[in-house]
């Protein structure tokens, strides 16, 4: 005759599944996040490099177009293998932690992902040129590739949620806070996953690409 399990033993073995799966889906969660985040550091690269040859065949010159952050994927998409009009479908423009949008008024997240945004020509990086608006502001627009000082730590090109001081990657509550961590791709090339400074701890409420960071930090906005 053979030997049923007993409720007592079906409730053990249960139990222990349970704490199995409570202990492997933090190792999923931190792959996943990994994955992704892969991603987008290697879909930024390949932009940063389309971006320059977009230089290459403008003079050595950057961007310099009025819509600072989103227009550029305009120009230099056609390096990257992209001829269709932009749309959400364009893979390499498109971070797959780019899952929320910010208000950035009132620090809380809002539905909708950036590369689903006809605003942000439906890309989750932007172009650092935010001193196409005003030169007191920091930013690369317009510049010579070939005269940005220290280019190791300039920024040309970042996800999106950088330059408003919050992370698709490692989002918290607020979401904009200092140290928020975001990919950035520089103008000599390689690409990251920096911490931002946001000193709205001190009470100003600015976006972090509003202004350089202080010593410490691996970026810097300005080309000079």
């Amino acid at each position: 005759m053979k030997r049923a399990f007993t409720l007592f033993e079906l409730l053990a073995v249960v139990a222990v599944i349970a704490v199995l799966v409570s202990l492997l889906l933090p190792a999923l969660s931190r792959a996943n996040a990994k994955s992704r985040r892969t991603t987008c550091l290697n879909n930024l690269k390949q932009v940063n490099l389309g971006l320059r040859m977009y230089v290459e065949d403008n003079g050595d010159t950057l961007p310099n177009t009025n819509a600072v952050m989103s227009a550029y994927k305009g120009l230099v998409k056609t390096y990257v293998g992209l001829e269709a009009p932009s749309s959400p479908n364009d893979r390499l423009f498109t971070c797959p932690a780019d899952r929320f949008s910010v208000d950035a008024i009132n620090n809380v997240v809002t539905s909708g992902s950036m590369h689903e945004s006809s605003a942000w020509d439906y890309s989750s990086y932007g172009f650092n040129g935010l001193n196409r608006m005003s030169e007191l502001l920091p930013g690369v627009a317009g510049k010579k590739l070939s005269s940005i000082r220290d280019s190791v730590k300039t920024v040309l090109l970042a996800e999106n949620s950088a330059f408003f001081g919050f992370s698709w990657h490692e989002p918290g509550s607020p979401p904009i806070a200092n140290n928020a961590q975001s990919v950035v791709s520089f103008g000599d090339g390689h690409v990251d996953y920096v911490r931002i400074y946001w000193d709205g701890v001190s009470g100003k409420t600015d976006a972090p690409m509003f202004y350089n960071p202080p010593a410490g930090y691996d970026y810097k906005w300005s080309g000079d």
